[in-house]
């Protein structure tokens, strides 16, 4: 709610963040708070509120998006260079620009593939993170591409990267499809990379971050 009112996109860091949120498993409820302010922004509420646990706003210049993590949480690294995006550059406020993404509920893998499908680069999903028949079969119909990969050499059947697949639910404004792929990377801890023989760009999982469990958000 304080997000929204400060005009932020932001997105819960699902890994470092249990004792914000709690665990399906141990069933911890979230927090209570009550505070009354006065002449104050919706974002320094907000900042403050985050500190008192130790959280804190990571805010990206590059994707506009805002992560909620421990304040002593390490950034998964993404190239974005390889979509199109420059650190040393203005992200373009015109091109590509999409003025509402909403994903309630949706397994990420879906929502990668959605997000694909809007960007005007050609990219390649890992078939480890590809959880469902419907993101496969939303994947043939639009033309997207999964690289090739040898499950049984690497004992990583189809869909298997995540146990169980992220379940995401956000709501954000003003950005471009490359924007949100970015975002959503680093908070997963997947990586952008470029194949040296195809030329293509593949999204895959950070093989030195990986995470069996994850709680649906």
């Amino acid at each position: 709610n304080l997000a929204r009112q400060a005009g932020i996109n932001y997105m819960i860091d699902p890994y470092r963040c249990q004792k914000l949120t709690g665990s399906e498993a141990e069933h911890i409820p979230e927090p209570d708070v009550t505070f009354r302010l006065e002449n104050v922004t919706a974002k320094d509420v907000l900042e403050r509120m985050l500190n008192v646990r130790n959280f804190a706003l990571i805010e990206d210049p590059l994707t506009h998006i805002a992560r909620i993590a421990p304040s002593d949480a390490t950034v998964n690294f993404v190239d974005a260079s390889l979509l199109g995006m420059d650190t040393n550059k203005p992200v373009s406020t015109t091109n590509g620009v999409i003025p509402l993404i909403q994903f309630q509920v949706v397994p990420l893998d879906f929502a990668l593939a959605n997000l694909i499908r809007q960007s005007a680069i050609n990219i390649e999903l890992d078939p480890r993170l590809i959880d469902s028949d419907d993101t496969w079969n939303f994947i043939k119909t639009n033309g997207l591409a999964v690289f090739n990969y040898n499950t049984n050499q690497a004992n990583e059947p189809r869909g298997k990267w995540f146990n169980p697949m992220p379940v995401i639910s956000i709501r954000w404004e003003n950005l471009t499809a490359n924007q949100t792929i970015v975002a959503l990377c680093q908070n997963y801890d997947l990586v952008i990379v470029k194949d040296d023989m195809t030329g293509t760009v593949q999204i895959k999982p950070n093989e030195s971050r990986k995470r069996h469990h994850l709680r649906h958000f």
